[in-house]
C-alpha cells in the first residue's frame, strides 16, 4: 500500500511528494517488479524467525554464506538453495508467463 505522501501514476509507479521548507521536491520511483526467487529467498530467511546463526547450525550451510547471500554479496549453489527449502519449508510453484497462480487457473 502506498504511502500517504504518494501519488500514484498508473503501472505502479508512485510520486512522492516532499516540502523541505518552501520548496516542493518531486521525485519519481521505479516501477516495481515481481520479486525473483532470489528476493523471496532472502525474505524467508529474513523473516523466519530464526538468526542466521541458528540456520546455520541447523542446515551445516555458514553463517558467513548466509550473510553474504542475504546482503547481495553473492548467489547461492542449487543444492544450498534445496537445503534452505526444506529447512525453512518452501515450495517452488512454477507458472507460465500470463497464468494467474492465485486464481488456480
Amino acid at each position: 500500500m502506498p504511502r500517504p505522501d504518494a501519488h500514484r501514476l498508473g503501472y505502479d509507479c508512485y510520486l512522492r511528494i516532499r516540502k523541505v521548507s518552501s520548496i516542493v521536491i518531486v521525485m519519481a520511483k521505479k516501477p516495481m517488479r515481481p520479486k525473483t526467487v532470489s528476493d523471496q529467498l532472502k525474505d524467508a530467511i529474513l523473516n523466519c524467525g530464526q538468526t542466521r546463526y541458528r540456520i546455520a547450525q541447523e542446515t551445516g550451510i555458514t553463517e558467513a554464506t548466509l550473510s553474504k547471500f542475504v546482503h547481495g554479496h553473492h548467489g547461492l549453489s542449487l543444492e544450498t538453495v534445496d537445503t534452505l527449502g526444506e529447512y525453512l519449508g518452501l515450495k517452488l510453484v512454477v507458472s507460465k508467463p500470463g497464468h494467474n497462480a492465485a486464481k488456480g487457473k
